[in-house]
C-alpha cells in the first residue's frame, strides 16, 4: 500500500478492497437516505391531504402510522449503519497498520541512511485510514446531495 501512489480515486476504490461488504452497505445507506425525505414529504403530504378532506379516522391513522414509520426507519437507517462506518474504520486502520508496521520495521531492520524517510513513514501512518475514509466519505456525500436534490425535483414536478 505504501509502495503505490494514490490520488483520490484510488483511495475511493481501495474500501472496497479492503472492507467491500461494508462500502457497499453504506452506498446503500446513502441512496436510502437520499430517497427518505421524499417519501417523508409524500407520507406528510398524504397526512394533511386526508385531514383536510375529512377523510374517516381509519385512513387519517393509517397515514399518521405511514408517517410513523417513515420517521422510525429514517432514525433506525441512521443508527444501525453507523456500527457499519465503525466497522470500516477498524478495517482501515487495521489494514493500514498492518502495512505500515510492515513498512517501519523493513526500514528499522535495514541500513535507514536517511531518518527523514523513517519519520515521513511514521507521519503517514498514523493518518493513513482517515484519509481513506474521509474520500470515501466525500464520495457518498455528493451522491447523497443528488438523491436529496433529485427527490425534491419529483415531489415540485408530480
Amino acid at each position: 500500500m505504501f509502495n503505490k501512489k494514490y490520488n483520490v480515486l484510488g483511495l475511493i476504490f481501495l474500501n472496497f478492497k479492503i472492507s467491500p461488504i461494508c462500502s457497499c452497505a453504506i452506498i446503500v445507506q446513502n441512496i436510502v437516505e437520499g430517497s427518505l425525505p421524499t417519501i417523508l414529504m409524500f407520507t406528510i403530504s398524504n397526512f394533511i391531504d386526508n385531514v383536510i378532506n375529512g377523510k374517516n379516522e381509519r385512513t387519517i391513522y393509517n397515514s399518521l402510522f405511514c408517517l410513523i414509520s417513515v420517521m422510525v426507519i429514517q432514525f433506525l437507517i441512521s443508527s444501525l449503519f453507523s456500527i457499519v462506518h465503525r466497522k470500516l474504520n477498524v478495517d482501515l486502520s487495521r489494514y493500514c497498520d498492518y502495512e505500515g508496521v510492515k513498512r517501519v520495521a523493513s526500514l528499522e531492520y535495514s541500513y535507514i541512511e536517511s531518518k527523514k524517510e523513517y519519520e515521513n513513514c511514521l507521519r503517514v501512518l498514523s493518518s493513513a485510514s482517515n484519509y481513506i475514509y474521509n474520500a470515501y466519505q466525500m464520495l457518498l456525500s455528493i451522491s447523497l446531495l443528488i438523491f436529496r436534490i433529485t427527490g425534491l425535483l419529483i415531489v415540485f414536478f408530480r
